[in-house]
């Protein structure tokens, strides 16, 4: 990654506000994640506000199943995280990781 992590986070933070304004937590539909802006944000910043999503959200962000994601965690491939669903970075790091992405 290029430039600085906590400018594009803030970024992203700002971009998701401004698009999904509220006093609750950021949660847009989970078919948002397919846009290309929400890649975007996944590859470089994850989730900007969440410390785990769930598998639907992140079979979204990885443009696939829940099963899908299931599968991923079982075998290691995502970080689920210890109080239920998995790690956004090891979304984005899977994302990152695999070249046909």
């Amino acid at each position: 990654m290029n430039g600085d992590d906590r400018e594009a986070l803030g970024t992203a933070m700002r971009i998701a506000s401004t698009l999904y304004p509220g006093d609750g937590p950021f949660e847009p539909p989970v078919d948002w994640w397919r846009s290309p802006l929400a890649q975007i944000i996944v590859r470089r910043v994850g989730h900007p506000a969440a410390e785990s999503v769930s598998y639907a959200v992140a079979g979204a962000m990885l443009g696939i199943t829940r099963q899908g994601v299931h599968d991923l965690v079982t075998r290691g491939k995502l970080t689920r995280h210890p109080d239920g669903g998995v790690l956004p970075s090891s979304v984005r790091d899977r994302l990152l990781d695999d070249p046909r992405r």
